[in-house]
């Protein structure tokens, strides 16, 4: 069975904890970061089946960091990606 992570940015600890916690139940593995700063550093050494990001963060906004997110992801062209066409499977 393939495993898929999910990366959890929020400036939020209870709201970090709370995420991880349900997606672990439904057997997800999850890591947590706390700005976009830190997601997109453990982006660079690890790749996700999904990212979950606060939409207000110091510092830089949830949508400036999907916008990295999705300039990052290896073999999705930025400028075709549509939000909601993929689905992750267990």
């Amino acid at each position: 069975m393939e495993r898929h992570f999910i990366l959890i940015v929020d400036d939020e600890p209870s709201i970090r904890s709370s995420l991880a916690r349900l997606l672990q139940r439904e057997g997800y593995d999850t890591l947590l970061a706390e700005s976009a700063e830190d997601g997109l550093a453990i982006l660079e050494k690890k790749s996700f089946s999904a990212v979950i990001s606060d939409y207000r963060m110091p510092g830089r906004s949830g949508t400036d960091f999907l916008t990295d997110v999705k300039k990052a992801a290896s073999g999705v062209d930025p400028d075709s990606f549509e939000p909601g066409k993929r689905k992750l499977t267990k």
